[in-house]
């Protein structure tokens, strides 16, 4: 599957992007989560030990040891441990970990985000309506335009890759919904299920991550969007003649942001339900055929 390399090398090609996008975000948002984010990676990296022990541990045969029909079997019991639990360490490192860092990495950036959004909404609701003016909107307003330059540049920089690792989580689900829809489960080794186990575990736990944490982007803009409304109505009520500009007119009526894949996949928390029902669909129609 070459969908892990090709995510690492658009994300390389835009490097230039990317760290200005991370100079920005720290000058406004700190990493709440940066703990978290290192017990994450810990896990992961731990992953492909656990998977390739556990490989070997229930393994009842030597296949996995041969990569071509016509290989010898190596003889010594040791070397052919050895060589089984390399093998399935750097498969398993390859894919799925490799695109499970970069997904934590564009998960992080967007929970950040989110966190800034957050903190500027909870600012809106806690100024008065009294101190609500026009000094205090600018300030707001400058906030949210950074916000906005932040995101365009995750969405700049992540957009392909974030689309090409979504892309082989689903044909990872895919291809392990259709093998157990088809093969009988009692002739299917221990060990095969425990590849499918871990194969599907980290792929949809992926993809979940991903559409509820970008998903989460659009549901932080529209509350931000809701309560300066409120707050800039209830400063109108006020004053009996309203003197000063209407500044929300420059919020309330920008478009959406929702970050996608490729333009082609918005990244909306509900897009989670709408994968797992065209997943099921093309894959009982793939077995029926």
């Amino acid at each position: 599957m070459f969908f892990p390399v090709t995510s690492w090398f658009v994300m390389r090609c835009n490097k230039t992007h990317l760290m200005k996008v991370l100079r920005e975000l720290d000058d406004i948002s700190s990493d709440t989560s940066k703990r978290k984010t290192n017990y994450l990676i810990i896990v992961l990296c731990s992953m492909p030990f656990i998977y390739s022990i556990s490989i070997i541990v229930v393994s009842k045969s030597n296949d996995y040891l041969l990569i071509y029909p016509y290989e010898s079997e190596p003889k010594n019991r040791w070397v052919q441990i050895i060589i089984l639990f390399l093998r399935c360490l750097f498969y398993f490192l390859y894919y799925p970990i490799f695109s499970d860092l970069i997904a934590l990495f564009y998960c992080t950036l967007c929970l950040r985000c989110c966190n800034a959004i957050e903190q500027l909404t909870s600012d809106v609701i806690r100024c008065s309506p009294e101190n609500f003016g026009t000094s205090t909107q600018i300030k707001i307003l400058t906030q949210r335009s950074k916000i906005d330059n932040i995101l365009s540049g995750i969405q700049n920089s992540f957009s392909y890759s974030s689309f090409f690792i979504i892309l082989a989580n689903i044909l990872s689900c895919g291809s392990v919904l259709g093998a157990l829809l088809k093969e009988n489960l009692d002739e299917i080794e221990s060990s095969t299920l425990l590849i499918w186990a871990f194969y599907t575990t980290n792929s949809f736990g992926s993809l979940t991550a991903i559409l509820w944490i970008a998903g989460g982007v659009p549901i932080a803009l529209g509350r931000l969007k809701d309560e300066y409304f409120k707050k800039a109505h209830q400063k109108m009520l006020l004053a009996s003649i309203p003197e000063e500009p209407k500044l929300e007119k420059w919020l309330l009526d920008r478009p959406e942001l929702v970050l996608t894949g490729c333009n082609i996949f918005s990244y909306r928390r509900n897009s989670l339900l709408a994968v797992m029902g065209t997943l099921l669909t093309y894959t009982f129609l793939l077995i029926n055929k």
